[in-house]
């Protein structure tokens, strides 16, 4: 409200979600504004293994960072100039010269910049940064459990995106394909099949944010290419 602020919406844990980032609220700042819970962000903590964010949501205090921010140009560019005075400068030669020759002057402030989440340059050292509980629907869909989550799911659970899959007591699994092979599933639960012109995935829903260790293994042993 007064425009000084740097406010971020916390999303409120369902799951212990190894996937997202976490945002710890400073429970004894509470403030009410309007209709909204406002607090002091104490700490933001990386995505965590399962044992930690588990121990994150039993806590109460712990919030998913969803990277949704609120705050006027004027507080972010005060707060980049404090924290990040390079990119800031380069930032003011950037704006001075747009119309000179715009392409020049965007490549040449990449160039000069570091590359840095607004997460790191500015919310993990700036001062009195405030968090508000979100209480709505949210995933960042980034993996194939909140595909799965988002998808439209039969009586057994189950979202299916192939016209030619048959499935026999089998609960909450995902399929999607990009081709008309027949598909069975016999037995599973919480499985994802995921099929692309070039590879197929089959792993478990709740594991799903290791398919990056698979993604590394991939990139180590050349290849890159893979859809």
């Amino acid at each position: 409200e007064s425009g000084k602020n740097l406010v971020t919406i916390g999303i409120t844990p369902y799951r212990p979600e190894t996937g997202y980032g976490y945002i710890q609220m400073d429970e004894s700042s509470f403030e009410k504004s309007h209709q909204d819970k406002v607090y002091l962000v104490k700490t933001f903590a990386e995505k965590p293994d399962l044992k930690t964010a588990i121990s994150f949501m039993e806590s109460g205090d712990f919030l998913w960072n969803s990277g949704m921010f609120i705050w006027t140009a004027n507080t972010i560019l005060e707060q980049f100039s404090i924290h990040q005075p390079t990119m800031h400068h380069e930032t003011e030669v950037f704006r001075r010269n747009l119309n000179k020759d715009f392409k020049a002057a965007l490549n040449n402030f990449y160039d000069l910049v570091t590359s840095i989440s607004i997460d790191y340059g500015i919310m993990e050292k700036a001062d009195a940064v405030h968090v508000i509980p979100g209480e709505f629907g949210w995933s960042d869909v980034g993996s194939w459990l909140a595909v799965y989550e988002h998808g439209n799911k039969d009586e057994n659970g189950n979202v299916v995106e192939n016209e030619s899959t048959i499935l026999f007591d089998s609960q909450n699994c995902l399929v999607r394909t990009s081709s008309k092979k027949l598909v069975t599933m016999v037995g599973l639960m919480g499985v994802g099949l995921i099929e692309t012109d070039d590879a197929i995935v089959l792993l478990k829903l709740d594991a799903s944010q290791d398919i990056k260790k698979v993604v590394d293994e991939l990139d180590k042993k050349g290849f890159k290419n893979l859809k």
